[in-house]
């Protein structure tokens, strides 16, 4: 365990330069500019060595001599400075971006269990906080990972060949020095995951509390959430000042580090000049006092550059989580336009036999056996108490999960041979929680159809009693509608969602009641249109209110994920069974409301 923590660090650098493959040009670039300004920076104390010794000699013809490639160097070095950051900036940000895209394509792609077990907050903080810790390492510490070994190296070289014994003496100890400076940073790249999920978790918690604020005042939940948003807080905070503390703890050994160099050479070096012995001249004590910063930064800067990656590598674990997650599969059959459905029985729906529960067969089962089939333009309702397994029929219906035994058919063939995004193109819900996107009437009308026409708008508008509400609008169709649609009343957003569904113009039609939040004016104008949009079409309700199926065709009362009757309203009726329980229940609450309306 010990070994792959000390390896992590090493072996994510690969993985991680793997993602800017596609920029490996500007990569390359960068090095070699990077190499540009490391021979630029340790030529410079070649200089510093070569013009002290000349004017102690008073060799100024030479001084003027060597100006020239002084100049020749500089303007190197400034040129590669240039390109290593102009070059990192352009790989960088590239990269990021392309891991955005494949992550938000991953999360467009993956199946909806898996979205649906993963907080919007912390994907969030994935797309945000991680994927900007992995630019702030391609962008900065990535060419200094490069540079500060190179000029290490080229420094340690050039002062070895220029005095091996003064050099051995300075920095003798530098890897013992080094070895723990990696004891100390050892666990940093643990705590730094740590602190990035429960980043996460804040996010969430932060996330939640905005979209639910009317909900977290009317039940004064702001110190509940308040201390879940600290729980969180605190793992973020304790883990952030436990990689504080290793710093400080490492900063004894950079001051260390820093300083027994420095006297070394000007003590040791110093004895050397003055006693003429080992041919240490005062051009390279000089030339020795101007190098050692650039081998004291180096072993400044790269333990907290080792810290940098082991903090990116944490970010880079949770974007490959995101990427790893199971996609959706892309295969199977689309039914064109105008083909006909298969010959046989005229249901268009079926489901035989389906057993799901959600997470696995470990958790007690929503569907058991759940077999019922749905006529072609036929209605059909779907009754019973809450927890029963309704909306999760509607998702399986829409192949959002997959049934752990059975099947289900559409137009006589099994869900298993469509391609998912084919099922769904069959269907247009209208729910009873009307999720509208922050942008015009237009756009989210358009949802329906990407591409049509502002007529077939204005028609499906005018379908769904829509166009006159948003003639009133400001802007009218053009009118901005807030995040979720929240500058609308709630028949509003119905009705945009209807004609949403219109536009669509699916054979089958999803209800989730989508009146049963509504005051008497909105319902009236939204079962109208809904009246409307059924004609001619498979239709599908969730029946939370059952005066709404009344006129189904079919009801189909579930309990517990079984069948327990079905059958028309006047025949269940009469069979005095759990559908007239629920009929009971229905109406001593609807007069329970009349009674309340009426005082």
């Amino acid at each position: 365990m010990k070994k792959e923590k000390k390896s992590a660090s090493i072996s994510f650098l690969p993985a991680l330069m793997g993602l800017a493959g596609p920029y490996k040009l500007f990569v390359i670039l960068n090095i070699l500019a990077v190499i540009g300004t490391a021979v630029a920076d340790a030529a410079s104390g070649y200089f510093v060595k070569t013009i002290t010794d000349v004017i102690q000699g008073d060799g100024m013809q030479m001084l003027v001599g060597i100006l020239p490639l002084i100049g020749g160097i500089v303007a190197l070095g400034m040129v590669c400075r240039f390109v290593s950051k102009t070059t990192a900036g352009i790989y960088s940000f590239r990269v990021v971006r392309d891991l955005r895209k494949r992550s938000v394509d991953s999360l467009l792609a993956s199946r909806f269990s898996r979205i649906e077990n993963r907080h919007s907050g912390d994907t969030i903080s994935r797309l945000n906080n991680d994927l900007g810790e992995l630019r702030t390492f391609f962008q900065d510490s990535f060419p200094k990972l490069v540079y500060y070994p190179l000029i290490f190296a080229i420094v340690v070289a050039y002062l070895t060949f220029m005095h091996p014994l003064l050099t051995l003496a300075a920095f003798g100890f530098v890897p013992l020095l080094l070895y723990l400076d990696n004891l100390i940073l050892r666990p940093w790249s643990k705590y730094a995951a740590i602190e990035r999920e429960a980043l996460g978790k804040m996010n969430s918690v932060a996330q939640d509390t905005i979209a639910g604020i009317p909900v977290v005042k009317t039940y004064h939940l702001e110190e509940t959430l308040f201390d879940k948003y600290k729980q969180s807080g605190d793992v973020f905070l304790k883990n952030m000042l436990k990689r504080q503390r290793l710093n400080a703890n490492q900063a004894p050994l950079e001051i260390f580090t820093s300083f027994l160099p420095y006297i070394v050479i000007i003590s040791l070096g110093g004895y050397f000049v003055i006693t003429g012995n080992n041919g240490m001249t005062a051009g390279s004590l000089f030339a020795f006092s101007y190098l050692i910063h650039f081998l004291m930064d180096p072993l400044q800067e790269i333990p907290a550059l080792i810290s940098e990656a082991r903090l990116a590598s944490a970010s880079m674990k949770r974007i490959q989580d995101l990427l790893a997650e199971p996609v959706e599969r892309t295969d199977g059959f689309v039914r064109d336009a105008g083909e006909n459905q298969g010959p046989g029985c005229p249901q268009i729906i079926e489901f035989r036999q389906v057993d799901f529960s959600y997470n696995g067969a470990e958790h007690e089962p929503v569907f058991s056996g759940l077999s019922f089939s749905v006529p072609e333009k036929s209605i059909t309702a779907i009754a019973g108490v809450s927890g029963s397994g309704k909306t999760t029929l509607f998702k399986l219906l829409c192949a959002f999960h997959e049934p752990a035994a059975g099947e289900i058919m559409l137009e006589h063939r099994p869900y298993a041979r469509w391609k998912p995004e084919a099922i769904r193109s069959m269907y247009s819900i209208v729910a009873q929680d009307t999720y509208l996107f922050a942008g015009t009437v237009l756009e989210n009308i358009s949802c329906g159809k990407p591409g049509a026409g502002t007529d077939e708008i204005i028609s499906a508008s005018k379908t769904a009693n829509a166009h006159d509400f948003i003639m009133e609008l400001p802007q009218g169709y053009d009118t901005f509608i807030g995040e979720r649609g929240n500058r609308l009343s709630g028949g509003q957003r119905q009705r945009l969602e209807i004609a949403r569904a219109v536009l669509k113009n699916a054979p089958i039609l999803l209800l989730d009641e989508p009146t049963s939040a509504l005051d008497a004016h909105s319902e009236a104008l939204v079962s109208e249109a809904l009246s409307r949009v059924m004609e001619k079409r498979t239709v599908l309700i969730i029946a939370h209110r059952l005066s709404t199926i009344q006129k189904a065709d079919n009801i189909i009362v579930l309990d517990k994920g079984k069948i327990v009757e079905e059958g028309g309203h006047h025949e269940l009726l009469e069979k005095k069974g759990a559908y007239y329980r629920l009929y009971l229940k229905q109406c001593r609450i609807d007069e329970l409301r009349l009674g309340e309306s009426v005082q």
